[in-house]
């Protein structure tokens, strides 16, 4: 039940640094990194058995480009609904000046939500997987409200899509590998205002 008290501190913290209008990602990445060690202390180590062959390489090829399709997805749906614009041309939506900065910061990040939200959530005991599928989901949705109200269902999506990966895989590499392949699209410039993420309330 550990788990959970921590996501539900995660989502308390977040929910009152957007009420207060905060934009302290500090204090989240802090609350992530405690939890994920307070869980290796409870739990135990969320490093996996590395013995790899040659299946394991091609599907982490197939994560890559699902975590390129998502993006690409994310990037349309969101463009159509906040500049009523349907944007096809893929390798544009691919392209843009990569934000060093941001995307390390960012994949420093997701590599701690995959650990709590995927590893320790869907390891518990606690419930049906089911159920804690859909609190993984749900709960890493709402961490991201302090983006935008899109970000909630956009990020939901992502979060059952991880959870599904690390179901099927039973390794942590994957969801990470698919959640920081989309951040390092998401971390692009375009050359205009429509970014994934930028969505006001």
């Amino acid at each position: 039940m550990v788990i959970f008290i921590e996501i539900l501190v995660l989502l308390m913290t977040v929910l009152w640094l957007k009420w207060r209008k905060v934009q302290h990602p500090f204090l989240y990445v802090g609350l992530l990194i405690l939890s994920c060690l307070v869980n290796r202390f409870y739990i135990g180590s969320f490093l996996p058995d590395f013995t790899w062959f040659l299946w394991d390489f091609v599907t982490l090829f197939i994560v890559v480009i699902l975590g390129m399709v998502f993006f690409v997805v994310d990037f349309i749906v969101l463009n159509m609904i906040k500049e009523k614009v349907l944007i096809l041309d893929f390798l544009y939506i691919l392209k843009g000046k990569l934000q060093w900065r941001v995307f390390l910061l960012s994949s420093f990040i997701a590599i701690f939500e995959e650990i709590l939200f995927r590893y320790y959530t869907l390891t518990s005991e606690a419930m049906p997987l089911i159920l804690l599928l859909i609190i993984s989901s749900l709960s890493f949705g709402l961490v991201h409200i302090f983006f935008s109200t899109y970000d909630i269902f956009s990020k939901t999506v992502l979060g059952f899509v991880c959870g599904i990966l690390f179901l099927l895989t039973d390794h942590i590499l994957f969801p990470i590998v698919f959640h920081v392949t989309y951040n390092l699209f998401a971390s692009k410039e375009k050359s205009y205002s429509m970014e994934v993420g930028n969505l006001g309330d």
